[in-house]
């Protein structure tokens, strides 16, 4: 899942990624100086996509800015969301780009885990 996870690793793009499932970071590439992000993260896009699919929506991305940063979370097949960290005024439509090509591997990661 690592490996998965770096190769989305764009510079001035995205600098860091996690995956969720159940609430949990199973897998991530943030730096320990980064870990508030992460937390934030975990907490914010659990919520998000869980009373999302209460009332029925069928939302699976949410962006939240925090301080000089972006956090892009995209919810996945079976619960999963994949949480990727950015820069405040990193182009959003590029971040989806590099999350879409990277689709089929995230899947393939998450299934073998």
């Amino acid at each position: 899942m690592i490996t998965a996870l770096k190769q989305l690793h764009q510079p001035g793009l995205i600098q860091a990624a996690c995956l969720l499932r159940n609430k949990e970071v199973e897998a991530s590439t943030f730096e320990a100086s980064e870990r508030n992000y992460q937390t934030i993260a975990r907490q914010a896009f659990s919520y998000i996509f869980h009373n999302a699919s209460r009332v029925g929506a069928n939302h699976n991305e949410s962006h939240l800015e925090i301080g000089h940063m972006r956090l892009s979370g995209f919810l996945m097949k079976q619960g999963w969301i994949l949480v990727c960290l950015s820069p405040k005024h990193s182009n959003i439509q590029l971040v989806r780009e590099v999350v879409k090509c990277s689709q089929q591997e995230l899947a393939s990661a998450v299934q073998s885990a």
